[in-house]
């Protein structure tokens, strides 16, 4: 929650920090097994709906965030590649099991789905190096992936700020409509009262 609450303010009021800070969290959410540790998708939901308030562009933070999600797959997918050696040490970790028999279940195709599973998504890129997958492939599908996967996401957060704000309008415009009735109501109850006592006194 602190992270959030740092995180905001410094987009909100430093756009080109923003940026930086935006393209930092895609990377490291997509490294592998540090990415478990980082809300990515809620943080790109976040940037979604600061782009529909006008802090950010769509374009901009769409290319920031993609790099950084390619970057990040280039060092896992490296990493996978530095520990395919049967004399390295092995991460013993149930998301790295799951993500070996989704890779060998999907192939190339396990970049783009498991970029929507978030344990899956900074694990697959390590997987693919460890399984020695054609580097040019490997990033075909990094690139695609990547690049789907933010629009995907930043386009919900987008239109989602936009529903926050037209319910925030009508809310206020129904507010003042309420008040308004309220004093008219409250108007037509004196003045009923008001006649009474002067038909009571007539």
């Amino acid at each position: 929650m602190h992270f959030f609450n740092f995180l905001l303010p410094a987009i909100e009021h430093f756009r080109i920090l923003g940026y930086a800070l935006i393209f930092v969290v895609s990377l490291v959410e997509s490294l592998a097994f540090v990415g478990l540790a980082v809300p990515g998708t809620l943080i790109l939901l976040m940037v979604g709906i600061l782009v529909s308030q006008g802090f950010l562009d769509l374009f901009d933070s769409a290319v920031f965030v993609t790099l950084g999600a390619i970057l990040g797959d280039i060092v896992s997918f490296i990493l996978g590649r530095k520990f395919s050696s049967p004399n390295k040490i092995m991460f013993a970790s149930a998301y790295m099991a799951k993500g070996q028999e989704f890779f060998k279940k999907h192939g190339g195709k396990s970049i783009l789905l498991g970029r929507f599973i978030g344990p899956l998504r900074p694990i697959i890129p390590f997987v693919a190096g460890l399984s020695n997958m054609e580097v040019r492939r490997f990033l075909a599908w990094s690139i695609f992936s990547s690049s789907f996967w933010t629009m995907v996401l930043l386009i919900f957060g987008y239109f989602f700020g936009q529903t926050l704000r037209a319910i925030g309008l009508w809310t206020a415009r129904i507010g003042i409509v309420a008040v308004v009735l309220a004093l008219f109501m409250l108007l037509a109850y004196f003045m009923k009262k008001l006649y009474q006592s002067n038909g009571k006194i007539g």
